[in-house]
């Protein structure tokens, strides 16, 4: 009778369920909210930027290289056209006579013929799914090297994706998840990441990237990037988590710095790499080889 009961606590290593929607969705009703709306004021609450966390105008460097890399994901988008045919309102072609038909009442009735009487064969891009892709950042005293060239990475993503069918965002993990860049929108400047301290909060920014981009939903073409040496409080929760997405289909890239120790978890693909700009190059490869083989 002098006990307490202990409040039951989230497994770390299970990602939300229906459960927890649920909750969200009944405190979102409390509050007079849309659970959009309720979901925005949550994460906008827990994880935004730090205000020492400052933001500049992107160098022309950074905007070249957004062009650029938006130029590689339409022509992987176009990689391998299909025949296939399409409607036309000229020939050549083979006739469809129903159309001609409609295209003469039309014109018969003084409007602009809209039917297309005419099929012609063609060469067509073949269908490609819509890219989501997540980028954390470890923000540990250990990576500092690498904050720079990956808060430019994360401006570069957003301003490419978003002309190519693609959602990107990047989050910063260290002693808290903070979102660097936010899903489905094209930052105005480039906010620079502070990186020091410990790294405790991969769990939260894996979790929250799974919120944003719905990472275990199936049906679509799923990535998750990681930026850091894998040397992280609570790694079995940790590999959990990493093997829910390997089997749910979401491609998981590990990119560790080749001159720090570290820890490699299975079911990722991991890459060695020498400086923060071969990490950079290294997303933006996955991203367009992902695209040309969907």
């Amino acid at each position: 009778p002098h006990q307490q009961p202990q409040p039951p606590r989230p497994d770390p290593g299970e990602f939300a369920g229906q459960l927890a929607q649920a909750l969200a969705d009944y405190l979102a009703h409390t509050l007079g909210l849309t659970p959009a709306e309720y979901t925005a004021k949550q994460i906008h609450a827990r994880h935004w930027a730090p205000a020492w966390w400052t933001r500049r105008d992107p160098t022309d460097a950074e905007r070249a290289a957004a062009r650029t890399l938006a130029a590689r994901l339409r022509r992987a988008r176009t990689h391998s056209p299909e025949p296939d045919t399409r409607p036309s309102p000229i020939p050549p072609g083979r006739l469809r006579t129903r159309h001609a038909i409609t295209a003469k009442a039309q014109i018969a009735a003084g409007s602009m013929p809209t039917a297309t009487p005419w099929q012609r064969r063609a060469q067509v891009p073949p269908p490609k799914p819509h890219l989501h892709l997540a980028v954390l950042v470890d923000t540990s005293a250990s990576m500092r090297s690498y904050a720079a060239p990956m808060s430019s990475a994360g401006w570069i993503l957003a301003h490419a994706a978003a002309t190519n069918q693609a959602t990107t965002t990047m989050i910063g993990f260290g002693s808290r998840a903070t979102l660097l860049v936010p899903p489905r929108q094209r930052p105005a400047h480039v906010l620079d990441m502070r990186a020091a301290g410990g790294t405790t909060a991969f769990i939260d920014a894996v979790k929250l990237a799974d919120q944003l981009l719905q990472l275990r939903q199936p049906g679509r073409l799923r990535m998750l990037a990681v930026v850091s040496d894998g040397d992280l409080p609570d790694a079995a929760p940790v590999q959990r988590l990493i093997t829910t997405l390997h089997q749910g289909g979401c491609a998981v890239l590990w990119l560790r710095p080749a001159d720090l120790a570290g820890h490699t978890f299975t079911d990722t693909t991991t890459l060695m790499v020498a400086d923060p700009v071969q990490a950079v190059d290294a997303i933006a490869d996955a991203a367009v080889t992902a695209l040309e083989h969907a």
